[in-house]
């Protein structure tokens, strides 16, 4: 039996010939349109800040730093020394490690299928450093307004 090609009188949206058996009448095939279903959804995750501590790097040993940590949950903590591994740090936060730098410090736990795990996120401030001549003017300016209030204070300005 041999397949015969003829023009189609109706579009069909899928080309302008229908394939037919000899003597069978001209109607073009519906195609059929296949419906996935919808891709599962993520397992769902949640989590729940714990604490936050806001901290400044005092001294940097190789693969380690201590840091001063202010609680920033609860004020009335009082600071804490901390040692963290540089590794906890982020390897694009990394060239921010310096003496005297600020970071963040998350701690949260996190529940996902069931299974709770405590995390730490560690993130340092981008703050730009204030140049000697930016620092000259602000001491300038503190002295300027504390002559102005009549504050004769031997602390340093």
């Amino acid at each position: 039996m041999e397949l015969q090609e003829r023009p189609s009188s109706r579009a069909t949206g899928v080309g302008d010939k229908t394939k037919l058996l000899p003597g069978s009448l001209a109607q073009p095939l519906n195609p059929i349109l296949s419906v996935s279903p919808p891709p599962p959804s993520p397992p769902e995750t949640r989590q729940r800040l714990l604490q936050t501590f806001l901290g400044e790097v005092v001294e940097i040993h190789g693969d380690e730093f201590v840091a001063i940590v202010k609680d920033q949950t609860d004020r009335t903590r009082p600071d804490e020394r901390v040692t963290i591994a540089v590794d906890e740090v982020d390897d694009e936060d990394r060239p921010l490690l310096t003496e005297g730098s600020m970071f963040y410090w998350f701690i949260f736990d996190e529940v996902r299928l069931g299974t709770r795990r405590t995390l730490t996120d560690l993130r340092f401030r981008r703050l730009p450093k204030w140049s000697t001549g930016e620092l000259a003017g602000v001491k300038r300016r503190a002295g300027e307004r504390a002559r102005r209030f009549g504050i004769t204070s031997t602390a340093r300005i």
